[in-house]
């Protein structure tokens, strides 16, 4: 399962890794994606919907969390991640 998010992404991170390996051909970037799906089971209560009566029985769209984790050449390293979900619960 691939999103229009991640092949922009991807693109503009190879666009990068392609200049600066012109510009020094000591320099490096490594690069990992991960994408999973992290749709709960059903039926389940939603937040944000005080009008319903039942917990909801269908899902239009899988809730997915997606991370792009760089490490340059000298070691430092960046993540980003991407979670599809509106609140996070102490539970």
């Amino acid at each position: 399962m691939c999103s229009s998010r991640w092949i922009t992404c991807v693109a503009v991170v190879g666009l990068g890794v392609s200049l600066t390996a012109r510009a020094t051909a000591r320099t490096s970037l490594e690069v990992g994606l991960a994408v999973r799906d992290i749709t709960p089971d059903l039926p389940i209560w939603l937040a944000g919907y005080a009008g319903r009566t039942k917990p909801a029985d269908k899902i239009d769209h899988p809730l997915l969390i997606q991370a792009l984790a760089m490490r340059n050449s000298t070691g430092e390293r960046f993540v980003l991640v991407a979670l599809d979900n509106c609140e996070w619960g102490a539970r």
